[in-house]
């Protein structure tokens, strides 16, 4: 997968996009922030085959389990955290539950309860490579 040429200000625009967005199970939980970070800056759906077909909490688990766990629904190659790069899809340990984010360069951006939430770097326990 290639990023589109201009991906950085590609996703500058989504994060401030999405500033205010608040979570929504389907619409706008940790996998499709991450999922839709991904899409605005390489075209690429990775979440295609989920989105729509839930809307709480218990229909987001059942995918979760169905896939095997939240690493299993990332379909990039992993690199340890301390690798990530601006762009790549990182996962946070937020209080014993596993939420993607997305890696900015200088801190990691995430879905919060009431739009963007943003935590430093080292918060980031696994992390994959998006291009």
């Amino acid at each position: 997968m290639n990023r589109i040429e201009n991906w950085p200000s590609l996703l500058v625009d989504f994060i401030e996009s999405r500033r205010e967005t608040p979570f929504s199970w389907g619409r706008s939980d940790c996998c499709l922030f991450a999922a839709d970070a991904v899409q605005a800056i390489t075209g690429t759906d990775f979440a295609a085959q989920w989105r729509g077909t839930y809307s709480d909490a218990r229909g987001a688990l059942a995918h979760i389990e169905a896939a095997g766990g939240v690493p299993a629904l990332v379909p990039f190659e992993e690199v340890e955290p301390g690798y990530a790069q601006r762009g790549d899809v990182v996962m946070l340990d937020m209080d014993g539950r596993d939420v993607l984010a997305v890696h900015l360069g200088n801190v990691i951006a995430g879905q919060g309860p009431d739009g963007v939430t943003f935590v430093p770097n080292n918060a980031a326990v696994k992390a994959w490579r998006t291009a």
